[in-house]
């Protein structure tokens, strides 16, 4: 018996190395001598999804990510535990339902306005989360907090470990939700009022992880914010998502 390489197809029957590939990476056939792909037919529209296009709103940059999971699903070469993994890992999933009522209860609490491309968001599509189960937690709209008061979660303690105006900075960064917990790369995700357009109401979105703690203000800006900024950041997380299900398959 020889060692046959794990793959994503249920019809896979030989595996050719690739020459130079590190780590080891193989294309795949199966009895016909046909090379087997992850895309299947779709190769060349899943490659155009794989970027926002310019001013693509949230909404659409999730239609999009379901797109890519739809056209992937098509293919009929790819073994059906994928499959299933596509929608359980990495497809958008409702969390809750939110009301304007709710939204502005938030609102006075933390004494801003929530920018209008995320109201307009989650009022339509509620709190949603990527993949019903995963293992990094990649959920939106998790709990809001000024990011100040959310660094005690690394034990700092901002009164006191930052000057007056460096705190009085961090006091206008909300943090809005969760990002890849598991893997420490985005652990909060911020609407960065220092950003504020008092035309449009848009503020930038910015990320926020332990690695930044010492500089917290790092990704902060104060420029402001000229598109829509939640928006943006939606097509920013939708990208990376494509292109972490691109690389598991």
């Amino acid at each position: 018996m020889e060692y046959f390489p794990e793959n994503r197809f249920k019809n896979a029957w030989k595996a050719e190395r690739i020459v130079g590939s590190s780590p080891k990476a193989y294309n795949f056939y199966d009895k016909t001598g046909r090379q087997l792909s992850v895309l299947g037919n779709h190769t060349a529209e899943i490659e155009k999804l794989k970027t926002a296009p310019e001013n693509e709103t949230a909404e659409q940059a999730i239609k999009r990510l379901n797109k890519v999971i739809t056209l992937l699903k098509e293919n009929k070469d790819l073994d059906e535990e994928i499959i299933e993994e596509l929608d359980i890992l990495h497809k958008p999933h409702h969390i809750k339902t939110v009301t304007e009522t709710e939204l502005n209860t938030y609102e006075k609490h933390l004494g801003v306005q929530f920018p209008p491309s995320y109201k307009e968001f989650v009022l339509k599509h509620g709190f949603i989360k990527f993949g019903e189960v995963n293992d990094f937690n990649r959920m939106l709209f998790s709990e809001y907090n000024v990011l100040s008061d959310s660094l005690a979660y690394w034990g700092i303690d901002s009164e006191k470990a930052f000057s007056k105006e460096t705190k009085n900075r961090l006091d206008k960064i909300i943090t809005f939700f969760y990002g890849d917990e598991g893997l420490q790369i985005e652990w909060f995700h911020c609407f960065d009022y220092n950003t504020l357009n008092p035309e449009t109401g848009e503020v930038s979105v910015m990320d926020f992880c332990q690695d930044d703690s010492n500089t917290p203000l790092e990704n902060s800006s104060t420029i402001i914010c000229k598109s829509r900024g939640f928006d943006k950041h939606m097509s920013s997380i939708v990208d990376k998502e494509i292109e972490m299900l691109l690389m598991e398959y």
